[in-house]
């Protein structure tokens, strides 16, 4: 029997966007490890804080952990326009992969006013 965050769509969508950030990082020069690392823990923290906030039974908790993942898209989103800017890897690239960010967020905000939460 599948977790409850399993079922949700913003879960499966930010587990993509984290597998697309090992390719995406594989393009980036080697000298940009700090950009590299900062953007696999943010993709990373996307992913977990859903699972954990779908397993919090108080909306508080919920709520908590939801909030952390959707500034963890933003913070993502940031790393997207800084890459695009360095010209470390072209627009193009990285445009996608914004769109899946911004759907998350999407995602993420009437979760979190399910839960009560001020968004």
């Amino acid at each position: 029997m599948p977790f409850d965050h399993e079922k949700m769509r913003v879960y499966q969508l930010s587990v993509a966007f984290y597998a697309q950030m090992g390719e995406l990082m594989d393009r980036l020069p080697p000298k940009q490890e700090h950009v590299k690392d900062q953007l696999r823990r943010a993709a990373l923290s996307i992913v977990l804080n859903i699972a954990e906030g779908a397993g919090k039974f108080h909306p508080k908790d919920k709520a908590r952990y939801y909030l952390s993942s959707r500034g963890s898209a933003a913070e993502c989103s940031a790393l997207m326009d800084v890459i695009a800017a360095a010209k470390l890897l072209p627009e193009a690239e990285t445009a996608p992969l914004k769109h899946d960010l911004d759907q998350m967020g999407s995602m993420l905000t009437p979760l979190l006013k399910a839960v009560g939460a001020r968004t």
